[in-house]
C-alpha cells in the first residue's frame, strides 16, 4: 500500500506542512538555537558518554569529547534488536544518520553533530526480531530463526538473553553463506558477541560497533538502570498531563484524517501510551485510562494518578515508553535536532506535533532514511546480458518473467512451421496430380520422397524447440535468480534481507563504498552497484 503521506511530505505539499515543527530542509541554525535553548537534562550527554566509553574505537572517543561541549547536537535515529543486525533498512538509517551529521558539521562549524543509534530494546514484540533472512551458497533464501522461551513472554527485548542455541546458529550460518576472504574473521567477531546468556542487547550494540568500526557512531541504550531513574520526571510529567497529550494525539490524528491520509498508529483515548512492569519481574503491561483513575487490561484493579507517581518514583525501571511516546521521551532526554525514519515512522511521527507542544519539549527535523537496493556483480552482469535495469522490474516475479518471455522469444516460429508444413501438404498435392498425367509410375517415388522431407522437417522442428525450450529454461533460471536477488520473496530487499549476508560476501569495505556513493539528500529509491 502507497504511503501517501510519506510520499507528500517528500515533496513538501502544503497540506502535510502543519503536521510537522520543521520543513524537510529547514534553516538549520534556528533548529538548533531552539533544541539547545529548550534543552535542560545534560546528564543524560553524560551517561550517553559513559555507555559508549568502552568501546576502544578512536572515532567514538573522539565523539564522547565533544558530548560536554554546548554547542553540541545529536541526529538520532533507532530500530528494534533484530538479530544480526536485520533487516538491511536498519544499516540504511544508520547511514543516513551519519551521512547527515557529515554534512551539517561541514556547513556548520558552529556546531557539533553526532550520529546516534538509539538501541530499541524497549519493545517485547519478540517474533519481530528473532529471525533473519540471507542467501545462502546456492542464492536460495533460508531463515535463521532464534528459539523462544515461555518464560520471557511479554519480556522487553532489553531484559532478554541469548539462548544456549546461539552457538548452533552461528555454525548453521557458517555452513549455509558461503565462505569467503571474510567469513573468517567476521565469524571470529560474532563468537565472541553473540555468547550463551549475554543480553540480547548487547550482542546487538557489540555486532553494530563491528560494522560501524571507525565511523564515530555512538550508540545509546534507553533501557539502563540509571536512564530509568533520571526519567522520573518525564514519566510522571506523561502521567499527570495524559488527559491533555491523549487528546492532541487524537486532535492531530483527526486532523490528518480530514486531509485524506490515513493514521500510521490508532489513537486509542483509553490508553495512557506508558507501560509498566508491576509483577517484580519484567513483563510489560500497557496502562489504560479511565477519566482519572488508570487500570491494566484483565485487572479489577484500579490506581489513582498520586499512587502512579509514588510507583514511580520508588520503581522507575519499571517504566518503558510505547510506539507514540517514545519520540517525547527521546527528545526530552536528548538535544535530538533531526530524526531519521522510514516511511512508517515519518507517518506516526506527523501525529506527534502537538503532543511535543504539550509535554513542552521540541520536536525536531524529521528525516527520510536513503533508501537502497544493492546489486551484486554476478546480477549487473545478468541486467546487462538481458538489457535490464531496476526500474524495469517488478516485485512479482511470475509477471516479471512472462512478460520478459513474451517480448523476448523467437518470434511466431512455431506458427511458421504450421505454415511450413501446409504449404508443403499444398504441393505435395499439386505435384502428385501433375506427375499422375505425365507418367503414373513415379506416383509412389513422389509420395515416398514427400514423406521424407515432411520427416526432415519434423526432425528440423523437434531439435530446433529442443534447443528453445532448453535456452528458455535456462533464461527463466536466471531471471528467477536474478529477481530473486532483487525482490527476495517479492518483497523489498531492504526490509527483508539481513545485513551479516553483505558483510560476509564483501566485507568492511562494503559499508564503506555505501558511505561513498550514497547520497543523503536523495528522497528517491538508490540503486548502489557493489
Amino acid at each position: 500500500m502507497t504511503n501517501t503521506l510519506f510520499q507528500d511530505y517528500l515533496l513538501q505539499k502544503e497540506t502535510i506542512a502543519s503536521f510537522f515543527n520543521y520543513p524537510l530542509q529547514p534553516s538549520r541554525d534556528q533548529v538548533c538555537e531552539d533544541v539547545l535553548a529548550n534543552y535542560k537534562h545534560r546528564q543524560f550527554l553524560q551517561e550517553l558518554g559513559r555507555q559508549n566509553e568502552p568501546n576502544p574505537d578512536v572515532s567514538v572517543q573522539e565523539q564522547i569529547n565533544l558530548l560536554s561541549q554546548s554547542n553540541t547536537v545529536l541526529v538520532v535515529t533507532g530500530q528494534q534488536l533484530g538479530i544480526f543486525v536485520s533487516p538491511l533498512y536498519t544499516i540504511y538509517k544508520i547511514l543516513t544518520a551519519i551521512l547527515l551529521s557529515r554534512k551539517l558539521a561541514m556547513q556548520f562549524e558552529q556546531y557539533h553533530f553526532l550520529p546516534v543509534f538509539w538501541l530499541e530494546g524497549e519493545d517485547h514484540d519478540f517474533a519481530e526480531v528473532n529471525h533473519a533472512q540471507l542467501f545462502d551458497k546456492a542464492g536460495s533464501i533460508i531463515k535463521i530463526e532464534h528459539p523462544d522461551y515461555t518464560n520471557y513472554h511479554q519480556y522487553s527485548m532489553s531484559k532478554r538473553p541469548l539462548s544456549l542455541e546461539i552457538t548452533n546458529i552461528l555454525q548453521q550460518l557458517r555452513d549455509e553463506l558461503q565462505e569467503t576472504e571474510f567469513s573468517i574473521p567476521l565469524f571470529e567477531k560474532l563468537e565472541k558477541i553473540y555468547v550463551p546468556e549475554c543480553p540480547w542487547v548487547e550482542a546487538f550494540a557489540g555486532h553494530l560497533q563491528v560494522v560501524f568500526e571507525g565511523l564515530g557512531l555512538l550508540l545509546f541504550n534507553p533501557s539502563t538502570q540509571r536512564v530509568k531513574e533520571y526519567s522520573q520526571d518525564f514519566f510522571v510529567q506523561l502521567l499527570k498531563d495524559n488527559n491533555r497529550v491523549t487528546e492532541a494525539l487524537l486532535k492531530q490524528s483527526q486532523a490528518i484524517q480530514s486531509h485524506g491520509y490515513e493514521n500510521q498508529v490508532p489513537v486509542d483515548p483509553q490508553k495512557s501510551y506508558l507501560f509498566l512492569s508491576t509483577d517484580g519481574l519484567h513483563r510489560r503491561h500497557l496502562l489504560r485510562r479511565n477519566s482519572s483513575e488508570f487500570y491494566f487490561k484483565d485487572s479489577d484493579k484500579t490506581y489513582s494518578c498520586p499512587e502512579l507517581i509514588e510507583m514511580i518514583r520508588s520503581h522507575p525501571d519499571w517504566c518503558s515508553s510505547s510506539v507514540l511516546s517514545r519520540p517525547l521521551w527521546q527528545s526530552w532526554m536528548l538535544p535530538v535536532i533531526a530524526y531519521v525514519g522510514g516511511p512508517a515512522e515519518v507517518s506516526y511521527w506527523a501525529q506527534l506535533k502537538g503532543a511535543f507542544d504539550k509535554m513542552h519539549v521540541v520536536m525536531p527535523v524529521v528525516y527520510p532514511r536513503i533508501r537502497l537496493t544493492l546489486i551484486e556483480p554476478k546480477i549487473k552482469r545478468l541486467l546487462d546480458k538481458f538489457d535490464l535495469n531496476y526500474d524495469s522490474i517488478n516485485s512479482d516475479t511470475e509477471q516479471f518473467i512472462v512478460e520478459f518471455m513474451k517480448s523476448h522469444q523467437s518470434p511466431h516460429l512455431q506458427e511458421e512451421f504450421k505454415k511450413l508444413n501446409r504449404c508443403l501438404n499444398e504441393r505435395a498435392k499439386v505435384i502428385q496430380n501433375q506427375v499422375k498425367t505425365v507418367d503414373p509410375t513415379l506416383d509412389n517415388l513422389v509420395k515416398k520422397t514427400f514423406e521424407n522431407v515432411s520427416t526432415t522437417i519434423d526432425k528440423l522442428h523437434t531439435r530446433v524447440f529442443k534447443g528453445v525450450e532448453e535456452k528458455e529454461q535456462t533464461i527463466t533460471k536466471q531471471l528467477r535468480n536474478l529477481h530473486q536477488q532483487i525482490y527476495p520473496d517479492g518483497q523489498l530487499q531492504e526490509r527483508y534481507i539481513s545485513s551479516l549476508y553483505y558483510l560476509n560476501k564483501f566485507g568492511p569495505q562494503w559499508i564503506r563504498q555505501l558511505m561513498q556513493e550514497v547520497n543523503v539528500d536523495e528522497t528517491g529509491h538508490q540503486v548502489i552497484y557493489l
